[in-house]
């Protein structure tokens, strides 16, 4: 019997081993996704930025003047 004992202890071992890594690769993680910069899109350098609403089947761009140049 002391071999089934052996068993259970090297598995339970295992099993410990693969959850603290787990834990661990997820922190990682979030400790990654939380220091990335939020809002999302970065503007290139000289771009203009034009706001547009999206309502069910169509879009809605206010009525203004674009000078020549690159649009976001």
């Amino acid at each position: 019997m002391p071999q089934a004992r052996t068993a259970d202890n090297s598995l339970a071992r295992t099993v410990i081993v693969v959850m603290a890594l787990l834990l661990a690769c997820a922190v990682a993680i979030i400790v990654a996704l939380d220091t990335r910069p939020s809002g999302g899109l970065s503007i290139p350098a000289g771009s203009h930025v034009v706001h547009v609403d999206e309502h069910d089947f169509g879009i809605h761009i206010p009525a203004l003047t674009m000078p020549h140049g690159n649009y976001v």
